[in-house]
């Protein structure tokens, strides 16, 4: 494995103009790096900080002629055109790879790759589509839940089950146990050609399948945890960051779910650690060697949703929270506007979220 080492003055390409793609924009301007991202929407976050070219993601010639401006290319979300991504991952310089793509947009290819590499996962069965035979769904513990095989975030596409005959579906789903877990917990890894450095794991809470905080844990907390993501990282050869989520069941790792860029559970690393995701994104992928990972500080992060967008500015200048905002030009309930970061566990951080949720 060898990646072509860039440096700055060099044009990142970003596929996807959303809030990952922003961070990502700032952090290789401050480097340096120059950075076009290529999206359809025109107000892409962005695309306020970066040249921008406005196509569709199914068009690949035009894709391939944003290619072609760029010296290295990475992309900010995995629900996308596979074939166009494997063109460019066989004619330009694209670290990252599609090999990855192939099972993280698609849930029962997920699991299965999982499986392949040892790791636990949980009890499922697919069914391909509503005529799918469902006598396996008779060896599922109830309750159950099913999730879309495509096309499936922040809580889209999925149900949960109490009885195996309350599932309706149209398409490719995946039926899975509901585990009682103690916790839900993420790790954050970057795989460069110097090796895989690790984010100490975090401790997530979600609220209606989205993301609600993010909790820095001890910087030895779950070890396997890294160990399972390297072997997946390793086995897609895969260069960039990557967040594994994991399920906490007697303290065991139970696999989630694999995110092949940086993740929301890692924003708060742009606040308290000795450098962000996503400049440890834009290292590897230009050739660069990130170094040693980790917190300055313990840190809460709060997710801020479209509904509670105004309520949060009103903690701008609060001492000891860091307030971000994404750029989005049109609130939007459930919506992800920004984040803010706390970086002291104090009874102050309950209040606010009391607050931002009345």
């Amino acid at each position: 494995m060898k990646t072509k080492k860039l440096l700055p003055g060099s044009t990142i390409g970003i596929i996807g103009g959303g809030q990952l793609a922003y961070y990502m924009a700032i952090e290789a301007k401050n480097m340096g790096y120059k950075v076009s991202v290529y999206d359809p929407n025109p107000d892409a976050s962005a695309g306020s900080i970066a040249n921008h070219t406005i196509e569709d993601f199914d068009d690949v010639d035009a894709l391939i002629e944003f290619a072609q401006s760029c010296d290295v290319l990475t992309y900010e979300f995995e629900n996308m055109n596979l074939e166009n991504i494997e063109i460019l991952d066989k004619d330009f310089n694209l670290p990252q790879g599609s090999k990855m793509l192939l099972h993280t947009a698609h849930r029962y290819e997920e699991i299965k790759m999982a499986q392949s590499l040892g790791i636990p996962t949980v009890r499922s069965v697919y069914l391909k589509d509503a005529n799918s035979d469902r006598s396996e769904l008779s060896n599922l513990s109830l309750p159950l839940i099913a999730k879309t095989c495509r096309f499936g975030y922040d809580g889209k596409g999925q149900q949960k089950l109490n009885e195996v005959t309350d599932l309706v579906i149209s398409d490719e789903t995946l039926v899975s146990e509901f585990i009682s877990f103690e916790k839900e917990v993420s790790v954050i890894i970057v795989r460069s050609e110097f090796g895989v450095y690790a984010y100490p794991c975090i401790e997530n809470v979600h609220k209606e399948g989205i993301l609600y905080t993010s909790t820095t844990l001890d910087k030895d907390a779950y070890p396997l945890a890294k160990e399972y993501a390297e072997r997946i990282a390793i086995e897609m050869n895969y260069i960039g960051v990557m967040a594994v989520e994991f399920f906490v069941h007697n303290d065991e790792l139970i696999f989630n779910e694999v995110a092949p860029r940086p993740h929301n559970s890692g924003h708060l690393t742009l606040t308290v650690s000795n450098k962000s995701q996503f400049k440890s994104h834009i290292e590897a992928i230009c050739g660069l060697n990130p170094g040693a990972l980790f917190h300055y500080e313990d840190a809460t992060m709060l997710n801020v949703l479209g509904q509670n967008f105004l309520k949060a500015r009103t903690l701008i200048g609060t001492p000891n929270t860091y307030h971000y905002e994404y750029g989005k030009t049109e609130i939007v309930h459930n919506r992800k506007m920004g984040h803010i970061v706390f970086t002291q566990n104090t009874k102050e951080i309950e209040n606010y979220k009391r607050e931002l949720n009345t």
